[in-house]
This record gives structure tokens, C-alpha cells and sequence, in this order.
């Protein structure tokens, strides 16, 4: 059987409070599982991040004959984990506690974050958690000024 799970966290601020969540479906894309926590205090994105991951890949500890594909929208995790990007000495041991669970049958991809169904989940256990149900993320992007006549010199 293949499984998908949708894995994400959330901080705010960052850092600050975290949460955590993960989904579980099946390879007809019925929910079978979801699972989520508030952490509290001294997290960042990214140890949410790592963390939602690290829950989803303990969860698919038991499926060693099954294909499983965890999803996050987090490009660090993704990255790193794939050894695509270095890892720096403070994400070392949440890098670590992931690779050291990663089993054959268990691929890591990035999905979009608007496409991630971990996210309610998340916003859901960090509503628990403060009573306050996090903003969408926005992005934010530099406006570009242009300079009609730019100083000569």
C-alpha cells in the first residue's frame, strides 16, 4: 500500500510559540490519520517544521512494506534532508533524530504550502494551545522604486 502524509508547523512569533501537525491518506486519498500538538515556548519555524516531520516519520515507523512520501512545505527540511543543502550546528540534532528515522520505503518531497492539508491541523493545535488561531502566512515581497531620471555621476 502507498501512503501520503502532509506534515507541517507553525511559530509565532518566530521564535516563539510552535505547533505542530501531520495527515495521514491512503493511496486512494481517504484520510486515515491526523495528528497534531501545540509545543509551547522556544520553537522556530523550522523546529516545528523538523518536528511535524520527525512525528510523521516515527508514525510510519510500522509501515516497512509500504511505500510512504511525506510532504512539507518547508524547503529547509526537504533539502536537508535530501542532502541537497548543509546542515548548520543548531538544526544538527533535529537533522539527526529525522535521518536516523528515515527508512528505505520513506521518500521526503516539498509540497506547496497551500496545498499542504497539514496546515489546518497545525493552526488547530496551536488555537489549543493560546486560544488564538495564526493569520495566513503572506509573504513578503521588496517593492521595486523606479528611478525615472537617476543622478549621473
Amino acid at each position: 500500500m502507498k501512503y501520503e502524509i502532509h506534515a507541517d508547523g507553525i511559530c509565532e512569533p518566530n521564535p516563539g510559540l510552535g505547533a505542530w501537525a501531520f495527515v495521514v491518506f491512503d493511496e486512494n486519498g481517504k484520510q486515515l490519520d491526523a495528528q497534531y500538538r501545540f509545543v509551547g515556548e522556544g520553537e522556530t519555524n523550522n523546529t516545528a517544521e523538523y518536528r511535524a516531520v520527525i512525528e510523521a516519520l516515527v508514525w510510519s515507523h510500522e509501515l516497512d512494506q509500504d511505500e510512504v512520501v511525506i510532504k512539507t512545505d518547508s524547503m529547509l527540511v526537504v533539502n536537508q534532508l535530501n542532502g541537497q543543502w548543509n546542515v548548520s550546528d543548531k538544526m544538527r540534532s533535529w537533522w539527526d533524530n529525522a535521518r536516523d528515522l528515515i527508512e528505505p520505503h520513506v521518500r521526503i518531497e516539498w509540497i506547496a504550502g497551500t496545498e499542504n492539508k497539514a496546515d489546518y491541523f497545525t493552526r488547530r493545535a496551536y488555537q489549543i494551545g493560546t486560544g488564538i488561531w495564526p493569520q495566513p502566512r503572506v509573504k513578503k515581497t521588496k517593492q521595486k522604486i523606479l528611478i525615472k531620471n537617476p543622478p549621473m555621476g
